[in-house]
C-alpha cells in the first residue's frame, strides 16, 4: 500500500477478504488521546509503529536496484504471493494494494525509477509479513482504526527509506520523500481523527532512525 488512496476503497477491499472467518474475540484498543507533547494515553499503536520484525535489514538487500528488485520478487514468490498490475480503469489504479497472497501494483508502476520499484516491493513485503504474522482478521481489525492504519504503514514506509538510502539516495532527497510519504499517509489513508501534528511527529520519530544513519 505504498501510494495514497481513498480509505473507503482500501477498507472495502480489506473487509471483504476475511469475511468467512471469525475474529477470535480479539478487538484492538480504541484510539488514544494525546497530550500537548503528542504522548498517547495508551502506547499500544505507538509501539506497533516502531516494530521492525517485519522489515528487512539492508544486509539482506543487494546494493544494485535491479538485483534488489529481483530478490524482493523471489521472496514474495516464496511467500506464495502473486503479483498483478492494475489497469487504468481500476478506481484504485493509482496505488498498490497488498492482500493475502496477492499484490496489485499501481497502473503507473512500470513508469517508476527502478529504485522506487524495488523499494515498493520491499515495502509490500512488510505488509505480506504483517498479514501472515497477525492473521487476516486481526490485520483488518487494526486497519479499521485510524491509529491501526497508521501503525501498520509507518514501518512499511520506514522500509522504503531504508532501501532507498541503501541505494545511495541522498539525505536531502530522502527528507523530501519522507515529507511526501507523510502526506500520502495522512491524507490518503483517512487519518483525520488522529491529530495531524501528532501523526507527523510520531511518524518522523520512527523514520528519522533511517534518515540519520
Amino acid at each position: 500500500m505504498a501510494r495514497s488512496a481513498s480509505v473507503r476503497q482500501i477498507l472495502a477491499v480489506l473487509v471483504a477478504v476475511p469475511a468467512v472467518t471469525g475474529c477470535g474475540g480479539f478487538v484492538p484498543p480504541r484510539p488514544p488521546t494525546y497530550d500537548d507533547a503528542c504522548v498517547p494515553s495508551d502506547d499500544y499503536y505507538l509501539r506497533m509503529s516502531l516494530e521492525t520484525q517485519d522489515m528487512a535489514d539492508v544486509s539482506e538487500v543487494p546494493e544494485d536496484p535491479q538485483d534488489a528488485y529481483d530478490e524482493a520478487s523471489r521472496r514474495l514468490e516464496r511467500h506464495n504471493v502473486v503479483i498483478r498490475q492494475k489497469g487504468e480503469g481500476d478506481p484504485t489504479a493509482m496505488f498498490t494494494t497488498t492482500l493475502p497472497g496477492k499484490i496489485f501494483l499501481s497502473s503507473w508502476f512500470d513508469e517508476m525509477d527502478i529504485r522506487l520499484q524495488a523499494a515498493t516491493l520491499w515495502h509490500e513485503l512488510v505488509h505480506v509479513k504483517q498479514w501472515e504474522r497477525m492473521g487476516q482478521d486481526v490485520f483488518v481489525q487494526h486497519y479499521a482504526f485510524t491509529e491501526g492504519r497508521w501503525a501498520l504503514e509507518v514501518p512499511a514506509y520506514r522500509q522504503d527509506l531504508r532501501i532507498l538510502r541503501h541505494f545511495g539516495v541522498s539525505t536531502e532527497i530522502l527528507d523530501d520523500y519522507a515529507d511526501e510519504r507523510f502526506l500520502d499517509l495522512y491524507e490518503g489513508y483517512g487519518l483525520g481523527t488522529m491529530p495531524k501534528e501528532c501523526a507527523e511527529k510520531l511518524s518522523f520519530e520512527a523514520w528519522k532512525l533511517e534518515l540519520t544513519r
